[in-house]
């Protein structure tokens, strides 16, 4: 997704459609000879390439549907390659918005991926946050963003602790839930504000009118829209600033409750 790369199964009907497309429009006879062959099985039941080439579209997350038993022509397998990204689109629509993993990315990178105005060139793409950080730093970057962190919402999901009870090492609050947002954006205690307030200074000092941004957007909006930004380094400096949280949570051990009784005696938020 973040690289640009269809899924296989959607690049291999892609391909197949667009062998197709040559077949319809070659003036050579052998291909001709082999093609019109080909259409005689598919029409008599017969399995062959057309027919499993049905069957794959058919497979797809979202189906397209290809009727075996009607010719084909160059119009209708273009329109089939339009379904097929379509199909794609919806796809990655349904599985990004139906992941809690990416819902920091969500937040911040692409709100409205899940809606119309989304488009598949939109979320297939090398995103500025690649293009301008290291590797390691684009690393810390795609950590968070799919929170692939050692946050506490990431590291007691395999340990099967409820979600509610995943709370932030530092505030150590009821409702105070460790996730992305909150240790980077919310969180007060004094050690993660000061990296958040030292990520922004640097923002802020390296293009002046970014103050006017902050002070529209939502702190969520706001950093995707710096992972987002060409201008400088603001990838750089997100990505020390991921960096420097990540490290603060080496210092705390993440909190964990021998029972309900202790997770209920927190203060709330």
């Amino acid at each position: 997704m973040e690289l640009a790369i269809w899924p296989l199964r959607y690049r291999r009907v892609t391909l197949t459609l667009k062998f197709l497309l040559y077949l319809l429009s070659t003036d050579a006879s052998v291909p001709t000879a082999a093609f019109t062959s080909i259409l005689s099985l598919a029409k008599a039941g017969h399995p062959c390439w057309y027919t499993d080439l049905k069957h794959a579209l058919a497979a797809l997350p979202v189906p397209v549907a290809l009727d075996h038993r009607v010719a084909p022509t160059i119009e209708g397998v273009n329109l089939l390659l339009a379904a097929v990204r379509s199909s794609l689109l919806r796809h990655l629509q349904v599985a990004i918005t139906s992941r809690d993993k990416l819902e920091f990315w969500r937040a911040t990178v692409f709100p409205s991926v899940g809606g119309a105005s989304a488009s598949l060139d939109d979320i297939l793409t090398i995103r500025p946050y690649y293009r301008n950080s290291s590797v390691e730093q684009a690393r810390h970057i795609v950590r968070v963003l799919t929170s692939a962190t050692p946050f506490a919402i990431e590291i007691l999901r395999y340990q099967n602790v409820p979600r509610s009870h995943r709370v932030c090492r530092f505030c150590r609050k009821r409702l105070c839930l460790e996730t992305e947002a909150h240790l980077l954006l919310h969180c007060t205690h004094p050690i993660l504000v000061a990296a958040r307030t030292a990520a922004y200074r640097a923002l802020l000092d390296s293009v002046p009118s970014r103050a006017t941004l902050q002070a529209r957007l939502s702190p969520e909006r706001f950093f995707g829209r710096m992972l987002l930004d060409t201008l400088g380094d603001a990838a750089g400096t997100v990505a020390t600033w991921i960096e420097c949280v990540f490290e603060r949570c080496k210092d705390v051990g993440v909190l964990t409750f021998e029972s309900d009784e202790s997770f209920l005696s927190l203060p709330e938020c």
